[in-house]
């Protein structure tokens, strides 16, 4: 593999073992992500739900969420998905998509280094709990998320 392709992931590892073992951490993540976004809203919603819930302060960036319905907060639970998925997708090859989201939703959405990484601890607690994640892929997800979090 050509690590030239994924610059961020030289950050990560300089040997050929670490970049394709990064990797096979994206595939094994990406394979239970497609049916996890089926129900966007609703797997959505549940990680805003909780990340709110564990962090209360996290929502006093987004205050026009304190009156939402459930409902609403599920369509923005499912952009947010959206958007997480652009990145894992990317797998490792993220900065256009960082870089897109540092000029509108870093600004608009408020989301930072911080937050992201409680966006993601959350949403690994939400695909444990209904069975997209196991207990042995936990590390692997975290490296994943690690791997995205440090360049944001």
């Amino acid at each position: 593999m050509n690590v030239g392709n994924f610059p961020n992931l030289q950050s990560v590892t300089h040997s050929s073992e670490g970049v394709a073992k990064m990797m096979a951490d994206y595939e094994m993540f990406l394979k239970p992500w497609g049916n996890f976004v089926i129900e966007g809203a609703g797997h959505g919603g549940e990680v805003l739900k909780r990340l709110f819930q564990k962090h209360p302060d996290t929502l006093k960036l987004f205050p026009e969420f304190k009156s939402i319905s459930y409902v609403e907060l599920g369509k923005h639970g499912k952009t947010l998905l959206e958007k997480l998925g652009e990145l894992l997708w990317a797998k490792g090859n993220h900065a256009a998509i960082i870089q897109k989201l540092a000029t509108s939703d870093v600004k608009t959405d408020k989301i930072i280094h911080k937050y992201f990484r409680r966006i993601s601890g959350v949403l690994m607690e939400v695909m444990k709990d209904y069975g997209f994640l196991s207990s042995n892929d936990w590390k692997k997800l975290e490296r994943v998320m690690d791997n995205i979090a440090k360049d944001i």
